[in-house]
């Protein structure tokens, strides 16, 4: 399956037991059908872990939405939202109206991992022989600035292919810095 197919094995896992219950529900050969076919389902989907940070953020903010959603019910969106905002600040972190519509579009898109913030999750490592070639010259020369480093690493791979951004060789070294 391609990489866009994985689904957090949490949601799997809710999805199962929603259609279980459901299944449950229904008694008998039907119920054993389906519960062998989710059993089947679940058990070759290719999961991916979520770490439990950033899990636990996405539950803080399911936490949220629910409390929205309940007071909504009985009170309107606007004073839901005010409702939810001070359930919010009672948690420890503020939310704005559009934060909150933004996660709740993407739970019914998503369900939890909709609502997992993946912004600063780490990347991988930038792999090319101009990288590297960048890290060996500036590992090699004593106080030696990136941008020196970059241009003569771009000296010698000089029409051999596509040379990576001086910011690209600039971050894998660690630095940022805006210009050469």
């Amino acid at each position: 399956m391609s990489k866009s197919a994985t689904i957090p094995i949490e949601l799997a896992t809710a999805q199962a037991e929603a259609l279980a219950a459901v299944a449950a529900g229904s008694g008998g050969t039907a119920a054993k059908l389906a519960a062998w076919i989710i059993g089947e389902w679940v058990g070759r989907l290719p999961v991916k872990q979520t770490p439990p940070p950033m899990l636990a953020k996405a539950h803080q903010r399911l936490a949220i939405l629910q409390v929205f959603w309940k007071a909504r019910e009985s009170n309107g969106a606007l004073k839901a939202f005010t409702i939810a905002a001070g359930f919010a600040q009672k948690k420890g972190f503020s939310v704005c109206r559009t934060s909150l519509y933004g996660w709740e579009r993407r739970w019914s898109v998503s369900g939890l991992e909709g609502l997992v913030d993946h912004r600063n999750s780490p990347s991988k490592p930038i792999q090319s022989p101009f990288i590297d070639r960048v890290k060996e010259i500036h590992r090699s020369g004593r106080g030696r600035r990136v941008s020196t480093c970059y241009r003569q690493a771009q000296e010698e791979f000089k029409g051999t292919g596509k040379i990576p951004s001086y910011r690209t060789a600039a971050r894998s070294l660690g630095r940022n810095r805006r210009s050469a």
